[in-house]
């Protein structure tokens, strides 16, 4: 089991992720909500803006908050023990008196950050040499933190810890947990794991049910507004399951999905996959439309406010707009990206796009 490790600021970071998160105005906190008819469905969320990986439920990856335009360095914390490498994979979130969360791996830990770059508490998972922390945290209404994490080399672990960063429970599965947890209206906690099955906890740490798909699970479940649950495995599949953990129906992409799925305000699912495509499905499991970039989309897509679709490649980030009655997407531009999503030597960069900074649209293809 993982323990506490001692406060203090004698750590040297988690990095200039963190520091940037300020900067850019998510602390303090500045106004424009966009997206406030979300929080219905996710009361059982922590009211922060941003309690989780991808900001909500739906996986729509957009701020209600207005940023920094330019990056203003406020601090830097360093976790870990080893400054030649980033020791995170995991993003920050953020708890209701701002506390930062966020999971390392070099040693395998849940920190928690004060507002003001010092470290409040460090969770230590595991200390064995496979363990790892690629899950970002989940902040529950009552202030539960929920992260997954490799223990060793055979089995993982969904923890909750408490506000405090003591120990509350965990659930043991025997295999790699990558999947970030999402936390349900009635409270319920889902995760996939590298063993092919979603798991659905109780918020006491008991199984409700779990689902075998076909492949290793290291995509992250959206959540529909039906409660309907989303998610793709390294076989290609996208599945969509009912509350109760019964399949509703399955799209065979046939591509490797590493990203997770975001859900527009019409219901349409999108997802990203190896082959190179971004894939827009109905709710009910057809093929909406499907559109091509130069290079595997390991990430997730973000849905603007006005509609738009932005989705990272390993090479460019693409800005999709959709054609009614949305039958194809358009490319209104795209951005090259070097280093910023698969960093080489710890070479990563923040990317602070304006509408304007992509590059000339090319023909699109669908």
């Amino acid at each position: 089991m993982g323990r506490l490790r001692a406060r203090g600021r004698g750590w040297l970071s988690v990095g200039i992720i963190l520091s940037i998160l300020l900067s850019s105005g998510l602390l303090p906190y500045t106004v424009t909500p966009a997206s406030e008819p979300l929080r219905a469905l996710e009361s059982s969320l922590a009211s922060t803006p941003w309690p989780m990986f991808r900001h909500d439920l739906q996986h729509t990856g957009r701020s209600p908050y207005i940023g920094s335009p330019v990056p203003i360095l406020k601090w830097v914390n360093v976790a870990g023990y080893y400054n030649a490498l980033p020791p995170f994979s995991s993003s920050p979130t953020l708890g209701p008196d701002g506390t930062i969360y966020v999971g390392v791996t070099t040693p395998a830990q849940l920190v928690a950050v004060r507002p003001d770059g010092g470290t409040k508490w460090a969770f230590d998972i595991s200390a064995g040499v496979y363990a790892d922390v690629r899950s970002s945290a989940a902040v529950a209404a009552d202030g539960t933190i929920y992260i997954g994490a490799q223990i060793d080399r055979a089995s993982g672990m969904l923890y909750a810890i408490n506000p405090d960063g003591t120990y509350k429970w965990g659930f043991w599965v025997p295999a790699w947990v990558r999947s970030s947890p999402s936390i349900s209206a009635d409270g319920s906690v889902y995760f996939g794991a590298g063993d092919g099955k979603l798991y659905a906890l109780n918020p006491s740490g008991t199984l409700r049910w779990e689902f075998a798909a076909g492949g290793a699970i290291s995509s992250s479940p959206a959540v529909g507004s039906d409660g309907t649950i989303y998610f793709g495995d390294a076989r290609g599949v996208l599945y969509a399951l009912s509350p109760d953990g019964s399949q509703r129906w399955s799209y065979p992409i046939g591509a490797s999905i590493t990203g997770s799925p975001a859900i527009g305000s019409d219901g349409t699912i999108y997802i990203g996959a190896n082959d190179n495509y971004l894939y827009a499905i109905k709710s009910d499991g057809t093929l909406r439309w499907r559109f091509v970039t130069v290079s595997s989309i390991y990430s997730s897509p973000a849905l603007a406010s006005d509609g738009t679709i932005y989705i990272p490649s390993s090479t460019f980030l693409y800005a999709l707009i959709c054609s009614l009655p949305r039958r194809h997407a358009a490319l209104e531009g795209k951005y090259r990206i070097r280093g910023a999503l698969q960093p080489a030597n710890g070479g990563g960069r923040w990317h602070h796009l304006s509408r304007q900074r992509g590059q000339r649209p090319l023909r699109p293809q669908s």
